[in-house]
């Protein structure tokens, strides 16, 4: 009888710690993000001339730029914009980028978008490093593919859509200013694949509920994971994984292959994983 309670007693022991909850503290990190900055601060002038050089040939009319996208670690001076044509007007898919720099536009076309974003970033890098090289990767594949947030940890498909709810509850805005932190691209760009202390707050928040997600248990260890930069010859491969915008329960591995010069080639997109 004694000789039973000890088995029970060491397979209840295992059992606690083969079964212990994931916490923040043990949550892997990436060294890996990127800085997405909105902004509606910019010369007002720039719709006309971007008309003045660029409408026509097949390019209606911009009546409005509503907003740019700013990446100052990788690409400083560059804003790429959302913009609005002219009433009844449509063109072929394409994104509107401004160099404050060289004071000029880049029509980047989704049929050439691999040429025209090199010729943007051409001539700005001599020997990219291991960080700049995943920031290109993730500056194109945004503007690309726009996922909403990388994917580290199945912990993130939990907490993506509770994202906005979090962000309201925790943040004052500042009156009458535009705060960075109510951004979603921001927010999740940079802190869910760095596991930093606001993301392990925002975990501990739901730990609970993400130890009693029947799919979030079910997703096999290795099925994606933080991003990864490795070098191989004269270019660095850059892996990571997203969301696509369309909202879609699937995780998509982006790979792009970024050469010294800061060029990009060989960019693959697949399905990882369907929750």
């Amino acid at each position: 009888m004694n000789r039973f309670c000890v088995l029970a007693i060491l397979l209840l022991l295992v059992l606690s710690c083969s079964n212990k909850k994931e916490t923040s503290d043990n949550l892997v990190s990436s060294k890996y993000t990127l800085l997405i900055e909105k902004t509606r601060d910019f010369d007002s002038t720039l719709v006309e001339r971007f008309n003045t050089a660029l409408a026509g040939s097949g390019i209606p009319k911009v009546v409005k730029f509503m907003y740019g996208l700013e990446f100052p670690e990788i690409l400083p001076g560059i804003t790429v914009f959302s913009h609005q044509y002219e009433p009844g007007k449509s063109s072929e898919a394409l994104t509107i980028c401004f160099d404050a720099v060289q004071e000029r536009f880049y029509v980047l076309m989704d049929r050439s978008f691999d040429n025209d974003f090199n010729e943007m970033v051409v001539g700005r890098f001599e020997n990219v490093d291991e960080q700049q090289a995943f920031k290109l990767a993730a500056v194109y594949v945004y503007i690309s593919h726009h996922p909403r947030m990388i994917v580290c940890r199945g912990a993130d498909l939990f907490l993506e859509p509770r994202l906005r709810h979090y962000m309201n509850e925790s943040f004052v805005p500042e009156p009458g200013g535009y705060q960075k932190e109510f951004s979603n691209d921001w927010w999740a760009w940079v802190a869910f694949p760095s596991a930093n202390n606001e993301y392990r707050r925002f975990y501990d928040t739901y730990s609970d509920s993400i130890s009693e997600a029947a799919f979030v248990r079910d997703i096999p260890k290795g099925t994606f994971g933080v991003p990864t930069v490795t070098k191989k010859g004269i270019y660095y491969e850059v892996v990571f994984y997203g969301l696509p915008i369309d909202g879609s329960n699937e995780v998509n591995r982006y790979s792009v292959r970024v050469a010294m010069n800061g060029r990009i080639h060989d960019e693959s997109v697949e399905t990882a994983y369907y929750y």
